[in-house]
């Protein structure tokens, strides 16, 4: 497990600035040495005794007297850079050619090229950041919408991991408790540590029902738009979206593929996924389309069933509605604009139904309402917290709560005190996987190959 963060000597270096032509670009270079290897390839405008730091320096990167470029330059001492060691930032123009032949100058002075996360990695190994910081700076990089941006800068501010902390620090006063107590069994107080297993639990069971709301915020949901054939599918994404994106037609079986499209319900970020009809297919095109619609119905978070409103339930509808069971899905009786038929809501009763025409757009605002409801996006004070914890995250909270589970149980057993030290051990170092106190070399590297080369 890592628990001591340590101190990483080599010299890297890499372009932090997306590759293309841009107004500017910028290198980075980190480690002992850094300063020396930018004075290797640097020329400043003025004459200067000592390069001071966080001043900018304008001058000219050069190789064997030749100017590549015209720049300023940037350097950080350690311990006060992003990355806690000794660091140097070049902004020169943008260009993969020019920024390329910097690169190649300064890894034949010295430096090697950086690994993808590796200044990020560094400032973790240094304590500057703790693991929950810098999955948030990932979040931050690849959020698909204002919200999931804002979710993501909550957490670089600290609120979940000041709540791992707290957690596992009362675990920790526990566990002293328990050990100084194990060879004074009379003073034992089973009710009490039950009721500090209890409130532990409580608060993991807490962060655990946020795993859905941050995965969505992260990633997004899908949301499959199922039905027999002529329902009006491909119309009703077009009325979501509100553009024509998918053909429409009255003949049956129009949609032979799956059709993807991104979309936002107060600020999440969804797809909708428009299918083929699913019925018994007329040819391979149209069964392969059927087999890809039935892929896209497993995969959802939400499925909209829809179904024609106007005319009598089928044995194709019943056929659909009874594939979905078990799934989060509404019922979405299409085509108002062509009259009610009062069997949906007789037959379906226990589900929940909405009523919209895709041609008028009537209901389409009260769909979207629902949809953000089965997903729980409206659960506002629960978003608002800015503690919602990821998948990996999932894992160790899931791993502690069975551990404080397995401790509870033996609390009232006979000379079982040292079991139930063992169990809140376990649940410490669960928990302290979340922000790095407690952590593999594995678990690291898999964080930090999610980043892009130069952060």
């Amino acid at each position: 497990m890592f628990h001591v963060k340590h101190q990483v000597d080599d010299l890297i270096a890499a372009i932090a600035t997306p590759r293309g032509q841009g107004g500017m670009g910028i290198i980075r270079i980190s480690g002992k040495g850094a300063v020396a290897l930018l004075l290797k390839v640097f020329s400043p405008k003025k004459k200067i005794l000592k390069i001071k730091p966080r001043r900018v320096y304008y001058g000219w990167i050069k190789k064997e007297g030749q100017v590549i470029d015209e720049a300023t330059a940037i350097t950080y001492p350690q311990p006060k850079s992003y990355t806690g060691e000794e660091m140097v930032e070049i902004i020169g123009h943008g260009g993969n050619v020019v920024l390329r032949s910097i690169m190649k100058e300064l890894l034949r002075r010295g430096a090697r090229e950086a690994e993808p996360g590796e200044f990020t990695k560094r400032a973790f190994i240094n304590g500057k950041i703790s693991l929950i910081k810098a999955e948030s700076i990932i979040d931050l990089i690849s959020a698909k919408t204002e919200k999931a941006a804002s979710y993501a800068s909550s957490q670089m501010t600290g609120k979940l991991g000041e709540r791992v902390k707290e957690m596992r620090g009362k675990l920790v006063d526990l566990l002293a408790s328990e050990e100084s107590k194990i060879d004074y069994p009379e003073e034992e107080d089973s009710h009490e540590i039950g009721q500090e297993i209890e409130r532990a639990i409580k608060g993991i069971n807490k962060l655990i029902e946020s795993g859905p709301i941050g995965k969505i915020i992260r990633e997004g949901a899908r949301v499959a738009i199922i039905g027999k054939p002529n329902v009006g599918k491909s119309s009703l994404l077009n009325a979501l979206l509100e553009e024509e994106r998918a053909i429409i037609s009255k003949e049956p079986g129009t949609t032979r593929d799956t059709i993807e499209e991104g979309f936002e319900v107060d600020g999440f970020p969804l797809v909708l996924v428009d299918t083929a009809g699913l019925r018994v297919a007329k040819g391979e095109p149209e069964e392969k389309g059927i087999e890809r619609a039935k892929k896209a119905k497993n995969e959802a978070e939400v499925i909209l069933v829809v179904v024609d409103g106007s005319k009598k339930i089928e044995k194709e509808d019943r056929v659909v509605i009874k594939e979905t069971e078990g799934q989060k899905r509404i019922i979405v009786a299409n085509k108002a604009d062509l009259g009610e038929n009062k069997s949906w809501e007789r037959e379906l009763k226990k589900l929940l139904i909405t009523k919209t025409s895709a041609k008028t757009g009537v209901g389409i605002k009260k769909l979207i309402n629902k949809i953000s409801g089965v997903l729980g996006l409206d659960k506002k004070e629960e978003i608002a917290n800015g503690l919602q914890v990821n998948e990996r995250h999932l894992g160790s909270l899931e791993r502690a709560k069975e551990a404080l589970i397995r401790a509870n149980g033996e609390v009232c057993g006979a000379n079982q005190r040292e079991i139930v030290a063992i169990e809140i051990k376990e649940a410490i170092e669960a928990i302290g996987e979340i922000d790095g106190e407690t952590v593999s070399e594995e678990v690291i590297k898999q964080i930090f190959k999610k980043f892009c080369v130069g952060k």
